[in-house]
């Protein structure tokens, strides 16, 4: 009786969504009502899944009710029982349905909703645009005053700054220098004090003080009241020859370190005639109010975006290379020229950041409204491109990574690609870290050695082992027979200063020094050279100073590097 049911529902092709279940398909009794009574009788808790199962199942195109009866879909066309237990998701499934979830989310809506800003007061806000078109209504007209404001910004920003830069002409026709910080008179690499703090005497019982050769010159002028930290100032320096015991006094609020021995060179000021001394003075305030004013200006009159970028970026860049943090050089006509040369590169990176990323803001942003865009997928693609970039670099052996400002500004500017608010304000701030970075250090290189990263610090390198000295009436001599191996030679400072050099391939083991004329306290350190397979050498960190006393006996230096 089943096979001729089986072969009576082979030949009439029933559809497979039209079986009942068994448990269900009694005669006079509707499927889907009897579904509906058992679960009210306890039978459910099913699910829409269960009632497809229950009322028919759907097959592919392809099945046949032969590929059925074989057995291989049996599952199919013999329902079974749907248990509790077998209708709960495993972790896995759990698992990949929020990951389902999430992948949904940053490919974000179906339509890209695009931000727009709308302004707080449209109307005073375009009040300047509409101004400008009824009085200039053509384009040529507008490129003129355009030509007309940039020339009138470049003009009044130079006079200002030759008047910042150059000062009055001094007695002897001889023009004033300008200085950093940390300018000296005896360069040295590695004593320039923390902070620029390094200033050595200034008698307090002379008009104008004397100090130590290799202290700063404006902290000396500062000290001395020739001028001021407030608008700077301009004095005349005069080199003096080798001076002894210099005092540790302080005065108009800095503070000087005493010396009680010689150095071979010093210095003291003098001041200028009260006229002279009123036209020299640091302008960088007024050149600052003047950069805000005309690119405020420019922000009124103008459309444009790209007009606005590109004036802005140029005068903001040429105000940081050449007034608010230039590099360090000599003269200032260096400075204007290192700028020009980093002007051209630069410019070519801000063409880049305005197409790619500040146009689209001008007419770390919110993820949601790259989200909303359907953006968000192409940024997390494009930074875990960038952070695998990183990883490969921070690997490379020998080198270390060092992102700079101007690295920063071009791995975070992607992501404020978007026009909201805050996108304004976190754009602004990048492009500002970019020039800044790019005008006062240029294209650093993103890999550096550990000597490049160091620069001036201590290097923690080994120190020599120096033993007891001999001395006799008036020579100390030291011997230099247990050093250690494999460095390119010995460097011994007498006062600060380098007396002796020595490099293993000499094979000069000693070093004699003869007390100066003025018996007097002298302080020596010493440090290892190191050298390279191409020939360049550099110094590593010097001992703390030994002492030869008044009486002729030595005290010993201390452990650890000196700073």
């Amino acid at each position: 009786m089943a096979e001729n049911q089986t072969t009576d529902f082979a030949a009439t092709d029933i559809p497979l969504n039209s079986l009942p279940h068994p448990q269900l398909a009694r005669p006079g009794r509707d499927p889907d009502r009897s579904l509906e009574q058992d679960l009210e009788n306890g039978i459910g808790n099913r699910t829409c899944e269960d009632r497809i199962l229950l009322n028919g199942y759907r097959r592919s195109q392809e099945m046949s009710p032969d590929d059925e009866l074989e057995g291989r879909n049996r599952e199919e066309v013999i329902p079974h029982q749907i248990f509790p237990w077998m209708r709960r998701p495993g972790r896995s499934t759990e698992h990949l349905r929020k990951c389902g979830a999430i992948c949904t989310w940053i490919r974000g809506p179906e339509v890209p909703r695009i931000s727009r800003i709308n302004p707080f007061f449209p109307n005073i806000q375009r009040a300047p645009i509409r101004l400008l078109d009824r009085w200039l209504p053509g384009r040529k007209w507008k490129f003129g005053v355009l030509l007309v404001f940039c020339a009138l910004w470049i003009v009044s920003f130079s006079l200002t700054l030759r008047q910042s830069v150059m000062g009055p002409v001094l007695p002897g026709d001889e023009p004033t220098a300008q200085l950093s910080c940390i300018a000296s008179l005896w360069p040295n690499g590695t004593d320039c004090g923390l902070d620029g703090d390094l200033l050595i005497g200034g008698h307090s019982d002379k008009e104008y003080p004397i100090y130590r050769g290799d202290s700063f010159i404006c902290p000396a002028a500062l000290h001395a009241g020739i001028i001021s930290d407030k608008t700077g100032g301009c004095g005349l320096l005069s080199r003096l020859g080798e001076q002894s015991n210099y005092p540790g006094t302080k005065a108009n609020g800095v503070s000087s370190t005493a010396f009680p021995s010689y150095f071979p060179l010093s210095f003291t000021f003098e001041k200028l005639s009260d006229g002279a001394d009123s036209q020299c003075q640091d302008l960088r305030w007024h050149l600052l109010a003047l950069s805000v004013a005309f690119t405020s200006l420019l922000s009124l009159f103008t459309a444009s975006g790209a007009v606005f970028f590109t004036c802005s970026f140029t005068g903001i860049f040429f105000h940081v290379a050449l007034v608010s943090d230039t590099p360090e050089s000599y003269s200032f006509s260096s400075v204007v020229s290192i700028a020009l040369a980093r002007l051209l590169p630069a410019g070519f990176v801000a063409f880049a950041i305005y197409y790619f990323w500040a146009r689209i803001t001008l007419p770390l942003v919110q993820a949601g409204v790259l989200r909303t865009e359907g953006r968000l997928l192409n940024f997390l693609k494009l930074y875990a491109l960038i952070g695998s970039v990183l990883l490969v670099l921070l690997a490379i052996p020998h080198m270390h990574l060092r992102l700079h400002h101007y690295i920063i500004a071009l791995l975070l500017l992607p992501g404020t690609a978007t026009q909201t608010r805050p996108t304004l304000l976190y754009q602004g701030f990048l492009v500002g870290l970019f020039i800044n970075g790019v005008a006062r250090w240029g294209f650093a290189s993103i890999l550096e050695t550990s000597i490049e990263l160091l620069s001036n610090a201590q290097m923690n390198s080994p120190l020599p082992y120096i033993p007891e000295p001999t001395i006799t009436n008036n020579s100390i001599t030291f011997s230099f027979s247990n050093l250690t191996a494999g460095f390119g030679g010995i460097s011994v400072l007498v006062n600060d200063v380098e007396r002796y050099r020595s490099y293993e391939s000499y094979n000069k083991k000693s070093f004699t020094w003869r007390r100066h004329p003025e018996v007097t306290l002298e302080f020596f350190r010493f440090g290892y050279i190191f050298r390279d397979a191409f020939g360049n050498s550099w110094f590593g960190d010097f001992t703390k100073a030994g002492t030869w006393k008044e009486d002729g006996s030595w005290q010993h230096m201390k452990p650890g590097p000196s700073r």
